[in-house]
């Protein structure tokens, strides 16, 4: 929950212009880290709801990407939502339950607006994980892919796609060397490729022949063939602080890792 921006519908392009207020505008303050589970989970509700009236294209909504000042400060990461009128705007308030402010003016700020994204994962290998049950939860439609699917993986019809864990080897073969040219050809025209576990082993430069077929990674594996995971201190930097997904992290995150303790913050 340190990012709670990372949970919402974002597009990818930034802006910089003038907000309408031809509609009824509300301001939410979005807390980066809840007091307690219980508010926590209002979050999630809330970001939820909020998803899904997106996808209805009910509302249009904006995440700040600095502060904005109309006589009460709502800082950069708040949400803005604009409705079409006052009994939308009650439900939604009380709905939400969250800090929130009227807009009355137009507005002149940095924002990024968001958008429903058309989120695949590949269903054909690997192993079900939290993240299937968390994106539904939180608002995210997903479209399971399948082998029979792979002429559809484009970005006209999906912006990311997601490899879950389980074995390289499996995802490899399960693609195909065709699913394999296929999915490089979507991520080369700009789709989105998470990789989860074995989803982000399979992208790197081939440890086996049939990993071989996608090589979109400049990088190796160095735990092959032993799978052994050494212990140490991994430093992470952050490379564009700028984006909403890194809002209220720290530029450089120093973790240490290991078999038995895989990843925790360390001073």
């Amino acid at each position: 929950m340190k990012s709670l921006i990372g949970l919402l519908i974002f597009s990818s392009l930034f802006h910089f212009n003038i907000i309408p207020s031809k509609h009824i505008g509300v301001v939410f303050k979005l807390p980066m880290s809840p007091i307690n589970n219980r508010f926590g989970d209002k979050i999630i509700e809330s970001i939820s709801y909020i998803n899904n009236l997106i996808y209805e294209n009910k509302v249009e909504a904006y995440i700040l990407l600095e502060d904005l000042n109309m006589g009460k400060l709502s800082p950069k990461g708040s949400l803005i939502i604009f409705l079409d009128n006052w009994n939308s705007f009650l439900n939604i308030v009380d709905k939400i339950g969250l800090e929130w402010s009227i807009i009355t003016t137009n507005i002149e700020v940095k924002y990024i607006k968001l958008s429903p994204p058309k989120i695949a994962i590949w269903a054909e290998a690997g192993t079900d994980f939290t993240l299937f049950k968390v994106l539904p939860k939180i608002g995210f439609k997903l479209h399971y892919l399948y082998k029979k699917d792979i002429d559809s993986l484009s970005i006209e019809n999906f912006d990311v796609v997601i490899l879950p864990p389980g074995s390289g080897l499996d995802l490899a073969k399960s693609l195909g060397e065709t699913g394999c040219r296929r999915l490089a050809l979507f991520v080369q025209s700009g789709g989105g490729y998470p990789g989860v576990c074995a989803g982000a082993y399979l992208p790197v430069k081939g440890y086996l022949q049939e990993t071989s077929w996608l090589e979109i990674v400049n990088a190796r594996v160095r735990n092959w063939p032993t799978w052994s995971l050494e212990r140490g201190v991994v430093i992470l930097e952050t490379i564009n602080p700028d984006n909403p997904v890194m809002m209220d992290l720290m530029e450089v995150l120093k973790l240490f890792t290991g078999m038995d303790q895989y990843l925790s913050h360390v001073n």
